[in-house]
């Protein structure tokens, strides 16, 4: 095989694994990333071409890393936040790779690649469902007696975000009736798993879906400039929601969700003493008074000892400018910007567009909630799910 014509077929196996891996092993997206773009590497070289990436989301990610590196400087674990930072270097270029690799496939080609991709979701729920049927016996087995029943979360969470290209494909493949089967196929998977944050990203994004197909590109350009302006203001919101004072009554805060308002005003006010620069990039574990606990009260009254920083704020862009200041946020909303600007092309398709802001919109929901920033099976699933939504601009058309 000549080397341009193994370039598909590699990416259609890694479109396929990326469901079945997320539920089993979803650690194991990092890897799968890693190999994917050493191929895809090795492909363009001996093709003697360079990657062509796209320059404004090259040069957003060259500012990142750069911070980042920096940031060692003057973290309070350097040698923490280096390491960490190189691996993002490395997470950066695999990504560009894999997306550079998808704007070369033919329409044939991408269309191929998005089919394995519905059909290993489609695997993923299949285990997901046989897994809350079995009382979690598939996730015991996988991980041993002692797994979490959140064990699962990472699968749902995959599923979440990558399931509206497989979507457009099965529209465009099918038609709009089998693609409602399949949201209605992935919405029982997501309910068979335990996470709660996945869950909501779903319901979230699909009304997003929905204001998106109406309102088109307006839908699109609106997102640019919200999405990009919470980053920014994010360090808010520990004032809006304030621990001993929660907008919504005691009893419908879970003990989970009252432990987040405790992060966030922690991490707010580490924020302020460290506004510009930050505290050293992944240095939320080590920050001065993480590790003490206070009591909080449940919805049931029962007093709660909850640590003040778990490894992470468990929100994106507070993790952001506690890590990386000011300097960190003004990047973060630029890759915010150039992410999103993507979906306000007026060339897209009606249901491209509303499927990418779908899928941005559920992975804002999980960055917010759920996961820490710098975890590189998280950063392999954003990438994945960005590479699947852009091989659904295969066949645009028009929009008026």
């Amino acid at each position: 095989m000549r080397p341009a014509g193994a370039t598909a077929p590699l990416l259609t196996v890694a479109a396929f694994l990326t469901g079945p891996l997320a539920l089993l092993a979803p650690l194991g997206l990092a890897p799968l990333l890693t190999v994917v773009a050493a191929g895809l590497a090795v492909i363009a070289g001996l093709q003697r071409r360079l990657p062509v990436p796209s320059a404004d989301l090259a040069v957003c990610l060259a500012l990142l890393c750069t911070l980042a590196l920096a940031s060692g400087l003057w973290a309070v674990d350097s040698g923490h936040s280096l390491a960490r930072a190189g691996r993002l270097v490395g997470e950066c270029v695999e990504g560009l790779l894999l997306v550079d690799a998808g704007a070369r496939l033919t329409p044939p080609e991408r269309r191929r690649v998005l089919a394995a991709l519905a059909l290993g979701l489609a695997v993923l729920v299949v285990l997901a469902v046989a897994d809350w049927s079995v009382a979690g016996g598939l996730t015991r087995w996988m991980h041993g007696s002692r797994a979490r029943v959140s064990a699962n979360n990472r699968g749902a969470t995959v599923l979440a975000i990558t399931m509206w290209p497989g979507l457009v494909w099965l529209w465009r493949a099918r038609g709009r009736g089998l693609a409602l089967a399949g949201w209605g196929v992935a919405a029982v998977g997501i309910a068979a798993c335990a996470s709660e944050s996945a869950q909501l990203a779903l319901a979230v994004a699909s009304l997003g879906f929905l204001i998106a197909w109406r309102l088109g590109r307006a839908a699109a350009q609106t997102m640019v400039v919200l999405a990009s302006a919470a980053v920014i203001a994010m360090p808010l919101l520990p004032f809006i929601v304030p621990p001993p004072m929660p907008l919504a009554p005691d009893r419908l805060l879970k003990p989970s969700a009252v432990h987040r308002l405790v992060i966030w005003r922690f991490a707010d006010e580490r924020i302020g003493e460290r506004p510009l620069l930050g505290w050293g990039l992944d240095a939320s574990r080590a920050i001065p008074g993480g590790e003490q606990r206070v009591g909080m009260p449940d919805g049931a009254g029962h007093l709660l000892q909850l640590q003040l920083m778990p490894l992470h704020p468990h929100n994106g862009a507070l993790q952001i400018w506690l890590e990386l200041g000011a300097a960190g946020a003004f990047v973060g909303a630029l890759l915010t910007m150039v992410a999103t600007s993507r979906l306000a092309e007026p060339s897209l398709d009606r249901a491209v567009r509303a499927a990418g802001l779908a899928a941005f919109t559920a992975a804002a929901i999980e960055l917010s909630l759920s996961y820490g920033m710098w975890q590189s099976w998280w950063i392999a699933a954003l990438w994945l799910a960005a590479f699947a939504v852009q091989l659904t601009v295969a066949d645009p058309i028009a929009e008026p």
